[in-house]
């Protein structure tokens, strides 16, 4: 990660890295950040497969953020949003 790198290189202090792995089924309530100046990316790492499906029948995982849901396709896709919008894991 050579931005993170720099950025460490020039002491910054508002960066911040997580990494979680979500099980099969998991649900994430909905909340809100505290604040607007924050901005969260999601990465898929690894899929879930088809056969992953979750309770309503579909596919893998899926992020709504205010009043939109985005499915966690396939492994590479990426949600950047601003963590004050009400988001949850459904």
């Amino acid at each position: 990660m050579p931005d993170l790198a720099a950025c460490m290189a020039e002491s910054c202090t508002e960066l911040f890295v997580f990494m979680s792995r979500l099980s099969r089924g998991t649900n994430i309530l909905p909340h809100c950040g505290p604040t607007w100046k924050r901005v969260r990316i999601h990465l898929v790492v690894e899929a879930g497969s088809a056969a992953a499906s979750r309770d309503d029948g579909r596919g893998g995982a899926a992020l709504r953020i205010g009043g939109q849901e985005l499915e966690w396709a396939k492994n590479g896709d990426v949600v950047v949003f601003d963590d004050s919008f009400e988001h949850e894991v459904v």
